[in-house]
């Protein structure tokens, strides 16, 4: 097998671990193509392109000719309307409910997907709202909940937060998610770690150990790199200019390199420095 190039270079001090990022889960779902319903309906079903103008008689698709086929061969679609997709969901999708409550931690982190807050619609629900804040929060327990959205039955995991709402995690189902041995990888061979390396690497750790943990201080630095860029363009002005970062050297001694992080002072407090947003000339 050829060697596979890094997807990233995951630094610990100096120690540089060149890793591969795998999907840890798939989307699921039954892909349905817009179909022009007139030619459908005389057994010339043809897909819409993104203007919606049929394949077939080159017409543009009018509000209401469009139906949903799904793909059964070569120009040959199952005709499906929305009325039938939604008479799957007797219940209307509108309820959540709550199917029990578990210890968060037990939920395995690759099947969490999207977050949303919830928050009370209304003065009427606010004492039902914070009823259910306050008791997860002292049990320490989350909700299990299943509900439809936007036409798909999901599954998901409510928490309580400290602020007084709650949050909403989606989460894939278990079927959509990949074991990391599925993977076209390299087979890891079992090592065996020196005393002397494992001991300077937990002594890395207490070094790099953050008292607490502050998001607000990290910024979207290519973000702003590319607003930059673009205003330049704007202004019809040079380009910013930014210094490239190599990739880390590798250094076959873990010992060494062990030992060369803990002399960097990395006792002290990482600093995050904001990048300099640099804005064209208007």
């Amino acid at each position: 097998m050829a060697a596979m190039v890094p997807s990233f270079y995951l630094t610990f001090g100096v120690v540089v671990i060149p890793v591969k990022s795998y999907p840890a889960a798939r989307r699921e779902r039954i892909e349905f193509e817009q179909l022009h319903a007139p030619c459908a309906e005389k057994g010339q079903p043809a897909r819409l392109e993104i203007d919606r103008r049929c394949t077939v008689c080159t017409k543009d698709a009018k509000e209401g000719e469009v139906v949903k086929g799904y793909s059964v061969g070569v120009d040959q679609y199952v005709l499906v309307t929305q009325q039938e997709l939604d008479d799957l969901h007797p219940e209307k999708t509108k309820t959540m409910e709550i199917e029990g409550f578990f210890p968060f931690e037990q939920i395995a982190p690759q099947l969490l997907k999207e977050s949303s807050y919830l928050g009370p619609v209304d003065r009427a629900s606010v004492k039902a709202f914070h009823l259910l804040q306050t008791v997860m929060q002292r049990t320490k327990k989350v909700a299990l909940v299943r509900y439809v959205h936007y036409g798909r039955e999901k599954i998901g995991v409510i928490r309580s937060l400290s602020n007084g709402v709650l949050m909403l995690h989606e989460c894939y189902y278990v079927a959509e998610v990949r074991s990391f041995e599925s993977q076209d990888r390299v087979d890891l061979p079992a090592v065996e770690l020196k005393k002397g390396e494992l001991e300077l690497g937990l002594l890395l750790v207490e070094r790099q150990t953050l008292k607490r943990v502050d998001l607000a201080q990290y910024e979207d630095r290519y973000r702003d790199r590319v607003t930059a860029l673009i205003e330049s363009k704007v202004a019809k002005v040079p380009p910013p200019k930014f210094e490239a970062r190599p990739a880390p050297a590798l250094m076959p001694d873990l010992i060494e390199a062990l030992k060369r992080s803990l002399a960097a002072k990395v006792k002290e407090k990482p600093v995050v420095k904001k990048p300099e947003k640099i804005r064209a000339r208007r």
